[in-house]
């Protein structure tokens, strides 16, 4: 599933949102303040955990929890996420709002998957949503961790929030679990994890110490005009970096083997920031993938799910180690998954 490449390729998924909205509210969504104070004054029936879920939809076919409600609500949730996930930029403001309201569902699976979803496509003003959530959250602990992660990539999205000179990890990625473990990381090394949205510009006008970038999230299309970026001598880059923005463009790359070729004949370095390529099915995307103009010792391709590999890769470099041999990485995380078996 990749990032849409645009607003217009957008639209059917935005409508598909707008549907899956109506559903959550046809099948009795209600809030989690309110179902809390229904069940205390006696007017719903409580939903146990370990409950006899036939049971209670038979004696409660009207109850927010009751397992054919739950069920349909968390699907639109997960169809909503899904959608956000390919769209991966702030949504309208209208429906931004339906899907705060929507946050708020009694079910928690629910607010789960509308959390992950605002990490997709939440904006600015979604952020002191996410921080009510994570105030009145005492139910789930994985509706907090997606909640937290969502919380930081909406205040990525505010203007009044660009990074200016922190010292920066960028990243196109979609896995959220990485995303957390790459922030703490970033924390505790004096670094700052930045997700730049579509069409990804912020490669070319942003120095970062290292790029992590999942080319089937990415899309072939932004990949491409990564490289091309590349193949560009690196004084541009460097330019580029220190302009904090101009008019330097990832798409503007338009004549890659000329860039290279320049680059070559001329002398320039190519340019050695890290880069950890995080693909899922990587034997596919060796071959469909083009290769990027970038020293090989700088670039560290890891299976897609191997977290440790790459958050130690993101230690090193932020620890300033100049040289980072793959192999030792490798040893390392076998030793550590050794140690906690």
């Amino acid at each position: 599933m990749r990032c849409m490449r645009d607003w217009e390729s957008c639209e059917p998924l935005i409508s598909s949102i707008r549907e899956n909205l109506k559903a959550i509210w046809a099948n009795q969504f209600m809030s989690l303040d309110e179902y809390r104070r229904r069940i205390e004054s006696g007017r719903l029936a409580r939903a146990h955990r370990f409950r006899d879920d036939r049971a209670f939809q038979k004696a409660n076919p009207t109850h927010p929890l009751a397992s054919d409600n739950r069920f349909a609500r968390t699907k639109a949730a997960d169809a909503i996420r899904d959608a956000a996930k390919q769209i991966n930029r702030p949504l309208p403001g209208d429906l931004l709002t339906d899907i705060h309201k929507a946050l708020f569902d009694c079910c928690a699976p629910v607010r789960h998957a509308l959390s992950q979803a605002l990490f997709f496509a939440g904006g600015p003003e979604s952020a002191q949503v996410l921080e009510r959530l994570l105030k009145t959250e005492s139910e789930s602990n994985m509706v907090k961790s997606s909640a937290r992660v969502a919380l930081e990539r909406c205040r990525m999205r505010d203007p009044a929030n660009k990074p200016s000179r922190e010292r920066l990890v960028m990243a196109v990625i979609a896995d959220l679990d990485l995303v957390r473990e790459v922030m703490v990381i970033c924390e505790k090394h004096g670094a700052r994890l930045y997700l730049p949205d579509p069409p990804f510009d912020d490669f070319a006008t942003m120095h970062a110490e290292v790029h992590i970038i999942d080319r089937w999230y990415m899309g072939k299309e932004f990949w491409g005009a990564y490289c091309d970026y590349l193949d560009r001598p690196v004084a541009g880059i460097g330019q580029a970096a220190t302009a904090g923005g101009g008019q330097t463009s990832v798409r503007q790359g338009q004549a890659s083997v000329r860039g290279r070729q320049a680059s070559l004949l001329n002398g320039s370095a190519m340019d050695t920031t890290p880069l950890i390529i995080t693909d899922w099915r990587m034997d596919r995307s060796m071959q469909e993938f083009r290769s990027p103009n970038r020293p090989t010792d700088v670039v560290f391709t890891v299976e897609g799910g191997a977290t440790d590999i790459v958050t130690l890769i993101v230690k090193k470099v932020l620890q300033g180690v100049k040289h980072i041999d793959f192999a030792e990485v490798i040893r390392e995380v076998n030793a550590e998954r050794l140690a906690g078996r």
